[in-house]
C-alpha cells in the first residue's frame, strides 16, 4: 500500500512539473507576442502620422503591455529566482524590475509631487516598454539568429519605406530603401540617394542603426543582450561565440562582449566629441543638429560606413581643409577596421609595457 502512495505521490510530481513546464513555455510564448506588438506598434507609430485617436489605442496598449511586463518579472523572481541570480545582468534586471513596479504602480496613484509628476511623464511609458520588449524579443529569438540568415537586412528595408523615414511625401522606392538598406548593414558606403536630402531624421537614425549592428555584428548585440539576461546557456552557443570572438577561454566569452561593446561606445562617444569641437564653429545649425552631426560621423567612420550627411559628402568646403576633422576620422577608420581582437591586443601589450616601465623605476630607485 505504501508503495503504491509513493507511485502516486511520484506521478503527481512529475505531472505538476510537466504541467508546470507547458504553462512556462506558454507564458514566454506570450510574452513574446506582447514585446513583439508593441515594437511593431512603436515602428508604426514612428513611420506614420496616427490620428491622435489610434495614437491614444496605441498608448494604451504600451500601459497593458507594462502590467503585463510586472507580472511576467514578478512570477520569474517567485518561481525562477535561483535562475535568474546565475545571470550576468542580475543586479540590472533587478533594478529594471523596481523601476517598472514604481512606474506602473506610481501611474494609478494621484499625488501632486514633483516626483508624482515626473513618473507620469509618457517618456518612461515608451522607453520601459521599448528596452523590455527588445530585451525579451533577443533573449527569445537567440536561437534563430544563429543561421546564416541576417534579420537586420530583412527589416531594414520596411524600415526605411516609412513615410515619416523620407523628406519627400510618401516613402522611398522600394528598389532605392533596399539598395540603402544593404549597403548600410553590409557597410559599403554605396548610395543611390542623398542622406541629407531624401532621408528625414528618423529615415538618417535608422540608416546609422544598421551600419552599427552591421559592422559590430548581429550575434554579438544579440549575444551580448542573450547573456546579459539568460540564466543558462549551451554549450553548443559557448563554443560558436568562442568561434566567433576568436578567443581562448570559454569562460572569457561575456568579459570580451562587454569589452566590446563598452570600447564601441567610449570609442564613438570620444570621436563625436572631438569631431564637435573640430565643426562647432564652420558647421551651420541648432547646437542639436551639431550634436547629432558629429555622433553620426562618428560612428560612421568606426563602423567604416563611408556615409555623410553633407550631400556632396566630404568633398564639402567645411571639411576639405578642416585636417583636424580628418584626422579624427582616420583615426575612427583605422580602429574599427583593424578589428576588436587586434586592438586588444595592443592594449595589453601598451599595459605591459607601462607596467614594465614603473616596475624599473620601483627597482631603481630602491638599488
Amino acid at each position: 500500500m505504501t508503495a503504491w502512495i509513493k507511485h502516486i505521490i511520484l506521478l503527481g510530481k512529475l505531472f505538476v512539473g510537466r504541467f508546470g513546464l507547458v504553462l512556462s513555455h506558454i507564458f514566454q510564448s506570450i510574452l513574446l507576442l506582447v514585446s513583439l506588438g508593441a515594437l511593431i506598434l512603436m515602428v508604426f507609430e514612428l513611420g506614420f502620422d496616427l490620428p491622435d485617436v489610434t495614437a491614444s489605442y496605441f498608448f494604451s496598449y504600451y500601459i497593458w503591455a507594462l502590467r503585463f511586463f510586472v507580472l511576467a518579472y514578478t512570477l520569474r523572481i517567485l518561481f525562477k529566482f535561483s535562475l535568474i541570480y546565475k545571470e550576468k545582468g542580475f543586479l540590472v534586471e533587478i533594478l529594471l524590475y523596481l523601476v517598472l513596479l514604481v512606474v506602473a504602480i506610481g501611474r494609478h496613484t494621484e499625488s501632486t509631487s514633483l516626483f508624482h509628476e515626473l513618473i507620469h511623464k509618457a517618456i518612461w511609458v515608451y522607453g520601459l516598454t521599448a528596452l523590455i520588449s527588445i530585451i525579451e524579443l533577443m533573449k527569445g529569438t537567440f536561437g534563430v539568429l544563429q543561421r546564416a540568415l541576417n534579420p537586420s537586412l530583412l527589416f531594414a528595408n520596411s524600415f526605411l519605406m516609412l513615410p515619416n523615414a523620407s523628406t519627400a511625401s510618401g516613402s522611398l522606392r522600394f528598389l532605392d530603401a533596399l539598395f540603402t538598406s544593404a549597403s548600410s548593414v553590409c557597410v559599403t558606403g554605396v548610395s543611390v540617394i542623398s542622406l541629407a536630402d531624401d532621408l528625414s531624421l528618423i529615415g538618417q537614425i535608422i540608416v546609422l542603426v544598421l551600419a552599427q549592428v552591421g559592422a559590430v555584428g548581429v550575434m554579438t548585440f544579440t549575444s551580448f543582450f542573450a547573456m546579459s539576461f539568460m540564466g543558462g546557456f549551451s554549450f553548443h552557443n559557448q563554443m560558436m561565440l568562442k568561434d566567433l570572438l576568436v578567443e581562448d577561454r570559454l569562460g572569457a566569452i561575456f568579459k570580451t562582449l562587454f569589452r566590446i561593446m563598452l570600447m564601441t561606445f567610449v570609442v564613438e562617444v570620444a570621436g563625436a566629441v572631438i569631431i564637435y569641437f573640430t565643426l562647432c564653429t564652420s558647421l551651420e545649425g541648432s547646437f542639436w543638429y551639431q550634436i547629432w552631426f558629429s555622433l553620426f560621423h562618428a560612428v560612421s567612420g568606426f563602423c567604416n560606413a563611408g556615409i555623410s550627411l553633407m550631400p556632396d559628402n566630404l568633398c564639402n568646403p567645411i571639411f576639405r581643409d578642416n585636417y583636424a576633422f580628418q584626422m579624427c576620422l582616420a583615426c575612427l577608420v583605422l580602429l574599427g577596421s583593424i578589428g576588436f581582437p587586434i586592438v586588444f591586443n595592443y592594449g595589453k601589450l601598451a599595459r605591459h609595457a607601462v607596467g614594465n616601465v614603473f616596475l624599473r623605476l620601483f627597482n631603481y630607485r630602491h638599488k
